[in-house]
């Protein structure tokens, strides 16, 4: 079920997990369009009480500053671990599959598949 649509982005709930789905319009995206979106997705986990999320950056174009990584770990990480995410995978075509566990910061592990199969699988694992 789609939950929320954007330029920049959609939102699917699928069973336990919601993907985050980025578009290609990400490249005209700001800072502060780029936290909205991230601290609406993880409303949304939190809403559904989301144990799985998705993240697809397949066609990501925007290039956060180093302000968004902190913005992300103040809020995001910190909703993620309140709620009990389990598992968090980024779906990065152009990076190497890896699996590299609970991060700083997380109660969850976190991985990086090449394809959204991948992600789904490791997820479902």
């Amino acid at each position: 079920m789609k939950l929320y649509e954007h330029k920049y982005m959609d939102f699917v709930l699928k069973d336990d997990r919601i993907d985050f789905i980025w578009k290609a319009d990400t490249a005209d995206m700001d800072d502060y369009g780029f936290q909205y979106t991230i601290l609406r997705y993880a409303s949304f986990a939190m809403e559904y009480r989301i144990k799985k999320v998705l993240i697809d950056l397949t066609d990501f174009k925007f290039s956060p500053g180093e302000a968004a990584g902190k913005f992300h770990s103040d809020y995001v990480t910190k909703i993620y671990n309140m709620i009990g995410v389990t598992k968090k995978v980024f779906v990065a075509p152009f990076m190497d599959s890896k699996i590299t566990g609970k991060e700083p910061e997380t109660d969850y592990d976190n991985a990086f598949m090449k394809t959204y199969d991948e992600g789904v699988a490791w997820l479902n694992s």
